[in-house]
């Protein structure tokens, strides 16, 4: 009896050990965000200026930064060492510019309304969510990071190099897109009415256009459109290996 009682003893205070810690923290105003050391970054309809943290060990609760600086809310742990099971919530509404490295997660289970927005994600960072940025959107995803999710804006500029794997949907008026160093771009959800897609160094993007389009392919890269532009303009190096179908595929 004396151990069945012990052994539940332990249990209990294993499971205690391993309860959630929330902290909720006052920040100063901020216009931009960065997120680093495989913290989770997560929108939450909160009030501004204030952030939630949600951690294993309390004892670690110090060595997750949360600072403003120059208007940029820094999220990083003081020691630079990856982490894992940690979340900060935050308004980000509003916010004009997102950052995420080492291997963080930027999530939007709700959409963020904006005015401008530059997203930029690295070193096996991952983005997922719906992005509403009235005039402008730029997308830069390099170095096996992720990024998957809808925008709707009126303008899009998006870079994808190094590995980085993108399954983006949505609406743009105008996109320009260059993919370089193995980037694999998903599109075919995204409407546009004008489209520039730039593809060099093996990297493959599928996209769609409703109006009209310029490719421009190099150095074994493959590009897929569908839809009906009306005006289809390819570079010489296109000329030559895309044809006009449901697969247009450079050096297929």
């Amino acid at each position: 009896m004396l151990k069945f009682t012990t052994t539940i003893i332990l249990f209990l205070i294993g499971v205690l050990t391993q309860a959630q810690v929330t902290e909720n923290r006052t920040i100063a105003a901020f216009s931009k965000i960065e997120v680093q050391n495989g913290i989770t970054l997560v929108h939450a309809l909160a009030a501004n200026h204030s952030a939630k943290v949600i951690i294993n060990d309390s004892e670690s609760l110090s060595n997750i930064a949360t600072e403003t600086k120059n208007g940029v809310l820094k999220i990083y742990t003081v020691d630079n060492n990856p982490v894992k099971d940690v979340t900060v919530y935050v308004n980000i509404n509003n916010v004009t510019g997102l950052t995420a490295s080492g291997k963080s997660l930027i999530s939007l289970p709700q959409a963020v309304e904006t005015r401008n927005m530059d997203i930029v994600l690295s070193s096996g960072s991952k983005f997922t969510g719906l992005l509403r940025s009235k005039m402008r959107t730029t997308l830069k995803v390099s170095d096996n990071a992720v990024f998957d999710g809808r925008v709707e804006t009126t303008r899009l500029s998006a870079y994808f190099t190094d590995n980085a794997k993108v399954n983006l949907s949505g609406t743009a008026d105008d996109a320009y897109v260059s993919t370089a160093n193995n980037a694999l771009l998903l599109a075919r959800n995204l409407e546009t009415k004008y489209a520039t897609v730039f593809s060099s160094d093996w990297s493959a993007v599928t996209i769609y256009s409703g109006h009209n389009m310029m490719i421009n392919v190099s150095d074994l890269a493959k590009v897929t459109y569908t839809g009906e532009p009306k005006n289809v303009r390819l570079n010489e190096e296109a000329l030559a290996t895309v044809r006009k179908t449901d697969s247009l595929l450079a050096n297929e």
